[in-house]
């Protein structure tokens, strides 16, 4: 069976690498120009920053297996304990996913735009004019973006289904990446998430964390903050980070650079009961953090969420080959 999964971030690529490849014939579709989704890692000059999420816990004994096997490969370490350890990428969290998909038939560049069924089999069309035939699709990206495409699509799918899937909604998040002209210490671990002025939740060290050469900084602001702010310019988003953020921590003529980066589903504010759900009979999955699988006792998204979405719809798709 050919199977299409839609998103090369960390569900699809767990999915991908825990469907039976024996009986099974995987292909990744990603509309960006790497894998990884919000596990994202920028370069900046001789340096890098994790811009998206910067480190995971495991609380289940799957994740715990699945991440001693990184420790193992020496992808991951753990950074530091806070009530549970805090695992990071040893080469920023982007490597982690670049290891993960080596071997995989990823295609890049390909933003889905609906879906087809004809003579039994599932076409995948993109907006740049592809189309690619399977068996099986499963789509691991953001649910408003897969409400998108299924409302494209010409399938029958009940109103009931659609309003299940548009009920979760997601928090933005804008970011601020920061290269400085010197070192400075953030913390104990590289790490700050308390006492911050008003709209950041987390600051972050690169260079102290072990992932960069050079001081860059990654300024993490609350959802509240940029909702309001999210369709600005990026110079008046910088402006006001600017005025509450560099008197707390460095001086303004420190700073050599800055980027802002823009996540406009950063984080489920809402969820959906299992790791996966079938679109109405169809050969159509969709998976990923918003899908909170049995396992999982957690009550808001998270990476390890992510991770056992994905183990959730593969060893789904593993069962049908027994049935």
């Amino acid at each position: 069976m050919k199977i299409i999964i839609v998103g090369a971030g960390l569900s699809g690529i767990i999915a991908a690498n825990e469907i039976d490849s024996a009986k099974h014939e995987v292909m990744l579709l990603e509309k960006s120009r790497s894998v990884g989704g919000r596990l994202a890692t920028r370069r900046i000059g001789e340096g890098k920053a994790d811009h998206g999420a910067q480190f995971f816990t495991t609380r289940t004994d799957i994740f715990k297996e699945i991440t001693r096997e990184w420790q193992k490969r020496g992808l991951v370490k753990e950074w530091f304990v806070d009530h549970y350890p805090r695992y990071m990428a040893i080469n920023g969290m982007n490597a982690l996913m670049k290891a993960e998909a080596e071997e995989m038939n990823v295609v890049l560049n390909q933003r889905v735009s609906q879906f087809e069924k004809k003579n039994q089999k599932m076409l995948v069309h993109t907006e740049a004019g592809s189309v690619y035939e399977g068996d099986t699709i499963i789509y691991t990206a953001p649910l408003p973006q897969a409400v998108e495409v299924l409302e494209q699509s010409d399938l029958e799918i009940s109103n009931e289904f659609m309003t299940n899937a548009k009920s979760v909604q997601y928090q933005k998040c804008l970011i601020a990446l920061v290269s400085l002209d010197k070192s400075i210490r953030v913390g104990e671990n590289g790490i700050v998430t308390e006492d911050l002025p008003n709209g950041i939740e987390k600051i972050i060290n690169n260079q102290q964390k072990g992932v960069s050469n050079t001081p860059i900084l990654t300024v993490v602001m609350d959802g509240d903050w940029s909702e309001k702010r999210y369709d600005l310019e990026d110079e008046a988003i910088w402006e006001e980070i600017l005025e509450s953020f560099f008197e707390w921590i460095v001086e303004k003529d420190a700073i050599r650079s800055y980027q802002i980066k823009r996540w406009r589903y950063a984080q489920a504010t809402s969820t959906i009961e299992g790791g996966f759900i079938q679109v109405d009979g169809l050969p159509i999955y969709l998976a990923g953090d918003s899908f909170i699988a049995p396992e999982d006792h957690a009550t808001h998204t998270r990476i390890e969420s992510a991770v056992l979405s994905g183990k959730s719809i593969a060893d789904h798709i593993n069962k049908l080959d027994n049935e």
